[in-house]
């Protein structure tokens, strides 16, 4: 089943947060090791942005997707939430990325326009939130969407991060874990689910470096303490917080740090080369892990 069939529940922040952080997202965005896997791959197959149509499905605010938008592919955003939809139309005009916007349920057949169109398909912290046949059925609507030789983009917790499993039991013994539905995947349901649906070629790839990754979740601890601490103690640290708070990027430096990042890795692909499958330490353990697969 769907995490909740309730829309509130997916309801968009503000639009003044969003905003304020989008180009922190975008940067952060181009350094993960997944989006440079992605980038290899369309190197392998002599794919420049500019000839990409690339889909994000439960896009959110579509920062994966707005990253290929800034180097010149054709994006297309896929939400069951109108109110989504809304907001990243007014993050896309801002970064003066065209896209189009469909309201549709991933848990539903594809809309038949778009079956078979795309090289890539991405989803970003979506497949988390179904189980059962509803998890099977949410990397079929990403297949099916998929052309003849592109490929899945589709990141989601590990169940194997001590880091991402510490922080969720704290959260939920001091009653702050707010998700009604999230079940973090292994590797091996990972490629399983792609090979159910039709994927071949499956790889999986971690989020980062260990050391990074366990800085990351020692701010997550410290945040999950703060939420447990009495309101004043909370306001505090929240207007430190916001004291603390870099200067967004202007608009043509992420779009300019973009492209020099996509070229660097684009740029030292060799082509005939065969992917790198096996898994080190970090794609094991590290909290994000991501699935590469093709149709």
């Amino acid at each position: 089943m769907s995490a909740s069939t309730d829309k509130r529940i997916w309801d968009p922040p503000a639009d003044d947060d969003i905003m304020e952080n989008m180009g922190r997202k975008i940067m952060s965005a181009v350094f993960q090791p997944y989006w440079k896997k992605s980038v290899e791959i369309c190197a392998r197959k002599d794919k420049p942005p500019d000839r990409l149509k690339v889909a994000e499905v439960g896009c959110g605010t579509g920062t994966m997707a707005l990253t290929f938008g800034l180097l010149g592919a054709s994006v297309t955003l896929i939400d069951f939430n109108e109110d989504v939809l809304e907001q990243t139309r007014k993050i896309y005009g801002s970064y003066g990325c065209p896209a189009r916007f469909i309201n549709a349920d991933c848990l539903e057949n594809a809309p038949d326009d778009l079956c078979g169109t795309f090289d890539i398909v991405i989803s970003v912290g979506l497949a988390e939130h179904f189980t059962g046949e509803a998890r099977k059925q949410c990397f079929k609507y990403h297949a099916a969407l998929l052309k003849k030789g592109g490929f899945v983009f589709i990141e989601v917790p590990n169940r194997s991060s001590p880091f991402y499993r510490f922080v969720r039991f704290f959260r939920t013994l001091t009653g702050t874990w707010t998700i009604d539905v999230e079940v973090p995947f292994s590797r091996y349901e990972l490629k399983d689910i792609a090979r159910d649906a039709g994927l071949k070629n499956a790889i999986v790839v971690g989020s980062g470096d260990l050391w990074t990754d366990a800085i990351w979740h020692w701010c997550r601890f410290l945040s999950a303490i703060l939420d447990i601490l009495p309101p004043y103690f909370r306001k505090f640290a929240r207007k430190y917080k916001e004291r603390k708070k870099e200067e967004p990027l202007p608009v043509p430096v992420i779009s300019e740090k973009v492209k020099k990042r996509y070229n660097d890795i684009f740029n030292a692909v060799v082509p005939d080369a065969a992917m790198n499958n096996k898994a080190t330490i970090a794609d094991r353990y590290v909290s994000g892990i991501a699935l590469f697969a093709f149709k």
